[in-house]
């Protein structure tokens, strides 16, 4: 990559690249000046800071951040679009009604794991005063390590890019079909590659992504719309034989329920679906140096609140698609329902407005990795607008190539999610507590059975990292 951002740095492309750029640049800059202009910020979920795996720049604010807005934040951390994949993950072991019980027990069990271990880094940041999660793992595991964490978060990235090309491929392909756009322009491989180049790679271009901090919000009220709708047709049994929009269905999406709901080992790949779908960890440093008056405890009820949040919503947005089309669920569930149907469409376009607009915050973290991987620190001009060209063609090839969402989401979930979720942060707190033990605190009663319930912890992570990305590739590639 370094070779190729050399030789293209006079591209002829770039002077249009550069024209567009300034046209994009200028209505974002009159859009945010109709009111208070808003201080950038990349969203929460993904926020690697100046380099990935440092630590955000906090907030200017002596009082710091009250619990609710703390509560409100971490939930727009938690929820992301991963969430539409996780009901195509429940047909990877049964294609029954009763499957919902298992699979309600295993949201809300990785859920609560994934907020304890949220809180451990909390925990962790009190006692070092670290201020990222890089410099949490400096701090108890050791500076010649640190690499382990700024790589995973830097790939985390990456599969968040692919996700994203994934689902702006197919949700504009759905839309435009659904406003009886010509067969050719509503292909997906088109509009992906026309969205990509005429949308997003200017956005992502521009220096300045202040104007697009709104994405995050409008991801949560999209997420919560998309939600009640699921629910609306579940109960409207409009997708049942006879319904409305049951004869415009594909047949392959049309619901099918049979067998049993009984647990086999390709619930793994739920499992690790599961495990991406609560990933917020790499912030965690951040949220409780904002905190207003921290404490542990005060930090603990706002984990505990937000996470509660979100395992519902992951609950709702699980059954109600999956109890409406059973094992016909796909891997984007969205793509379940008819092109027809207004409400359907009018969450396409909520869902594919976030991802537009939350793509480039998400691609700075990706390019910024990118380009420091290649001994790239400091990029010129040239090398930043070559190097986001490359970057956002290889993320839209593998969209056009890669159309099982579901794959990206497990495969993501079962290697890097487990990694920054579950074995990382008790890697940290265990190393902690053994300082702690050396500089004359006992580990007695509670304190040595939660170490030991951390060890179980990190060996179910790499379990699950193993076996869970091994199964999500022999399922989407055997």
């Amino acid at each position: 990559m370094h070779a190729c951002i050399h030789r293209l740095e006079n591209w002829p492309l770039l002077s249009f690249l550069e024209k567009r750029q300034g046209w994009v640049s200028s209505r974002v800059r009159a859009a945010s000046s109709q009111g208070q202009r808003p201080r950038f910020r990349i969203p929460d979920y993904l926020h690697l800071g100046d380099n990935p795996g440092q630590a955000p720049q906090a907030e200017s604010s002596s009082s710091g951040v009250t619990v609710g807005r703390s509560i409100f934040n971490l939930i727009k951390n938690v929820v992301g679009a991963g969430i539409l994949a996780i009901p195509g993950g429940v047909t990877a072991f049964s294609q029954s009604r009763a499957a919902v019980v298992p699979t309600v027990a295993m949201i809300v069990a990785l859920g609560g794991m994934s907020g304890y271990c949220f809180s451990l880094i909390g925990r962790v940041c009190a006692a070092t005063g670290a201020s990222s999660y890089g410099d949490a793992w400096s701090k108890t595991i050791g500076e010649k390590t640190s690499w382990l964490p700024t790589s995973s978060c830097t790939a985390k990235t990456f599969f968040a890019c692919m996700a994203y090309s994934i689902i702006i491929g197919d949700v504009f392909a759905d839309v435009l079909a659904a406003f009886g756009a010509p067969g050719v322009l509503a292909a997906r491989t088109n509009i992906l590659c026309l969205v990509s180049a005429l949308v997003l790679l200017p956005l992502c271009l521009l220096k300045d992504l202040s104007a697009l901090s709104y994405t995050s919000i409008m991801g949560v009220l999209g997420t919560v719309y998309t939600a009640a709708v699921m629910g609306i047709r579940y109960f409207d049994n409009s997708y049942v034989e006879g319904g409305r929009f049951f004869a415009g269905l594909a047949k392959d999406a049309r619901p099918v329920f049979s067998g049993t709901g009984a647990m086999n080992s390709q619930a793994l790949i739920l499992v690790s679906m599961l495990s991406t779908a609560f990933v917020a960890h790499f912030n965690a440093p951040k949220f409780y140096a904002e905190l207003k008056d921290k404490s542990v405890p005060r930090f603990n009820t706002v984990v505990g609140s937000s996470f509660a949040a979100a395992i519902g919503l992951v609950v709702i947005m699980t059954l109600f698609p999956y109890l409406t089309f059973g094992g016909a669920s796909k891997s984007f569930i969205l793509n379940n329902f008819a092109t027809s149907d207004r409400l359907a469409t009018s969450c396409r376009l909520a869902i594919a407005s976030s991802i537009v607009g939350g793509y480039p915050l998400v691609f700075m973290g990706a390019k910024t990795g990118a380009l420091a991987a290649v001994g790239i620190s400091n990029p010129t001009e040239n090398q930043r607008k070559v190097g986001t060209t490359l970057l956002l063609g290889f993320f839209t090839a593998i969209g056009v190539l890669l159309t099982d969402l579901g794959f990206v989401v497990s495969f993501g979930g079962a290697v890097l999610g487990s990694a920054l979720v579950f074995i990382f942060p008790t890697m940290m707190w265990i190393a902690q507590s053994k300082k702690d033990a050396k500089w004359g605190k006992p580990l007695k009663g509670w304190r040595r059975a939660e170490i030991m319930g951390n060890y179980v912890i990190s060996a179910l992570g790499v379990a699950l990292a193993v076996l869970g990305g091994g199964l999500s590739i022999k399922k989407s590639f055997f």
